[in-house]
């Protein structure tokens, strides 16, 4: 390969990740905000908890919450887990502790549901599920493509 060829790769890797991202959060904050139209029907909340992971490197652990709940559509009941369609984990323990606060178990909810698929469920919808930080973090590596590409 030539030295053109080499330098060229590195910018095309970042393009690719940056529309992979922007692919995987369009999806999300589409479903989101289609979600803000769904049918509501009330719920209880039957457990809550923190699920961590490792961080960039695995310097820092992530923790994203999660809200178990139970809900009725027509005469069947269904079991959802889904909080948003949004990722919502970050490195702040308790700032999602306080998140998991406003959903105590046994506290009424409000549950949106696909009207096709009742199975389908989630608590938050709209603007509040939009993963903004992945569009942040895919702006970023676009940027960092198009300046990659422009140095070499």
């Amino acid at each position: 390969m030539s030295s053109r060829s080499n330098g060229s790769v590195f910018p095309a890797l970042l393009l690719l990740a940056a529309l992979g991202l922007f692919l995987v959060a369009g999806v999300q904050s589409w479903r989101s905000v289609r979600a803000a139209t769904w049918p509501t029907t009330p719920g209880t909340v039957t457990r809550t908890w923190l699920e961590p992971s490792s961080g960039g490197g695995g310097r820092k652990r992530i923790w994203t919450p999660h809200v178990a709940y139970t809900y009725t559509v027509g005469s069947v009941t269904y079991n959802g887990e889904r909080l948003t369609y949004g990722t919502r984990g970050n490195s702040d323990y308790g700032q999602q502790q306080r998140a998991l606060k406003r959903y105590p178990v046994g506290r009424a909810v409000r549950v949106y549901y696909a009207p096709g698929s009742p199975q389908e469920s989630v608590l938050e919808s709209g603007l509040r599920g939009i993963p903004w930080m992945t569009f942040v973090v895919a702006a970023l590596i676009l940027t960092l493509s198009v300046w990659a590409s422009r140095s070499k």
